[in-house]
């Protein structure tokens, strides 16, 4: 969460005047409000959603969590199925945003490693 804040500070500094960022801002410690947000975003103002912008510092973002180990491989796979479970429809059927949803399915044979190849390449997908 905090790499998030730090990175939406920043795109809040470089411009102040954005109505979404600033409720993004506000909203910016509790995760179950800011998916709230960012779905009613993404359903209300589509015309001018840019998905390729939105993946990279999603994935971006979900690299650092993943990488911070501070979710072990299950919570993680949770947390992102979560998330994917909140993408408007336009989104959570393309690639890289619907490997949210089944990464963590080899998991429940015990193939870990699986698992993470496919984090990683939804990771690198926008590299």
């Amino acid at each position: 969460m905090q790499e998030y804040n730090l990175y939406l500070d920043s795109m809040f500094s470089e411009t102040p005047g954005d109505e979404v960022l600033l409720e993004l801002e506000e909203c910016s410690d509790n995760y179950n409000n800011t998916f709230v947000r960012l779905k009613r975003y993404f359903e209300n103002e589509i015309n001018t959603f840019d998905s390729d912008k939105f993946g990279k510092i999603l994935f971006k973002g979900l690299e650092t969590v993943y990488n911070s180990g501070v979710y072990d491989i299950v919570e993680f796979g949770n947390r992102c199925y979560k998330l994917w479970s909140l993408l408007p429809a336009f989104l959570d059927h393309e690639q890289p945003f619907y490997v949210l949803c089944y990464a963590d399915d080899p998991l429940s044979w015990g193939d870990e490693e699986q698992s993470r190849t496919l984090y990683r390449d939804a990771f690198s997908f926008y590299k």
